[in-house]
């Protein structure tokens, strides 16, 4: 575990370092269509979790983007369907950014996702910190009879295009 957890920090860093081929600029400032793919990491219950998720919608050229996107989670139970909206600061080539996304999680009935983060952005790569909150509608997830809420912190990078 403790190899893998290194392996992800040191891949994670190789990959902001070499984002100056990517000094392009951001794509929220470009008006019209954007997406990305990000992969986070986590842990749900002290259990080690890691999505990949996409993001695809209309960046309206002032550092403010607003699309609807998927998640693919080891455990599936987990995988999202969400709106994702965000706001990047500034203009200039390393700027920060908040964001949200808010959705479901389709296989288990009436649970619902919500996702605060913020990250930095480097040319069109983000690393980023966020923490799921996964909860129970009237009805939904129950453990030991209880309605379920779900909290993880995560680390992550995405890559804009």
């Amino acid at each position: 575990m403790k190899r893998l957890v290194r392996s992800l920090c040191l891949s994670a860093i190789a990959v902001l370092l070499s984002s100056t081929a990517f000094a392009q600029q951001h794509r929220v400032f470009e008006r019209g269509y954007a997406g990305n793919v990000s992969f986070s990491a986590g842990a749900i219950l002290g259990v080690p979790n890691a999505q990949i998720s996409t993001s695809h919608g209309y960046a309206f050229g002032n550092g403010l983007y607003m699309g609807a996107g998927l998640g693919i989670d080891l455990n599936p139970l987990f995988s999202p369907i969400f709106a994702d909206v965000r706001y990047t600061f500034g203009k200039e080539r390393v700027r920060p950014y908040v964001g949200l996304r808010s959705g479901f999680c389709p296989l288990v009935p009436l649970m619902y996702v919500f996702t605060p983060s913020v990250g930095i952005d480097f040319g069109r790569m983000t690393a980023f910190c966020s923490f799921t909150h996964y909860g129970a509608m009237a009805g939904g997830l129950k453990i030991n009879g209880y309605e379920a809420i779900l909290r993880s912190f995560n680390m992550g990078i995405s890559f804009w295009f």
